[in-house]
């Protein structure tokens, strides 16, 4: 593993020298020591596991290059790809505690993660709060009004496209990414509709 994050910090420069040290140092207080298993698999996957988990704490606090992110679980993943179960079980005990890290993780491990629901409060065209369940599943997420309504969402382009979002009946959606402060808007393109949601780890 530390050949492969030599080699991405070199490739971002000094950015992501600083951020692959840190994630390293918070890695390095995460884990066992490597030395102190006689098995050295079992080592290397204490260590990965740490850097995993020092990955999702980054970039929950917006601290973290997201390409080299994704450069760095995806070389995670590859060291551990021969067990299937093992390597699920890494990245899932990261994203149980951080959710917003699964769109970092490499596209052969997020079919067999399990998201969990949140509450969050949200509101239709500026009406009343109502608690919504989210469940995010990378591609699609899902939100379940208290009051009855359901609608599964679809990513279709990237947060600075305009049209980014299509929901299960075929409506175009612009999601908008509050980041910092939390939540998101969704605006209907074609009728202006507007769903607006706080505190979500999106």
């Amino acid at each position: 593993m530390g050949n492969a994050l030599s080699n991405q910090s070199a490739e971002h420069g000094s950015n992501g020298q600083t951020v692959m040290r840190r994630i390293a140092a918070v890695a390095g207080l995460l884990i066992a020591t490597p030395s102190a298993f006689a098995d050295v698999n079992q080592a290397n996957m204490f260590q990965d596991l740490g850097y995993i988990k020092a990955t999702c704490i980054y970039n929950h606090f917006n601290k973290v290059d997201k390409k080299t992110a994704r450069m760095m679980l995806k070389t995670v993943y590859e060291n551990h790809k021969s067990n299937q179960e093992q390597v699920t079980l890494m990245f899932q005990q990261s994203l149980d505690t951080y959710p917003d890290c699964l769109t970092l993780f490499p596209e052969e491990v997020k079919p067999r993660m399990q998201t969990k629901a949140t509450k969050i409060p949200c509101q239709f065209n500026d009406g009343k709060w109502i608690k919504v369940e989210s469940i995010d599943n990378a591609k699609t997420f899902t939100l379940t009004w208290d009051d009855g309504p359901k609608m599964t969402y679809r990513w279709v382009g990237s947060n600075a496209d305009r049209w980014n979002i299509t929901d299960t009946l075929g409506g175009k959606w612009n999601y908008y990414d509050y980041r910092t402060k939390g939540g998101f808007t969704l605006t209907h393109l074609d009728n202006g509709n507007k769903i607006k949601c706080l505190g979500t780890t999106r």
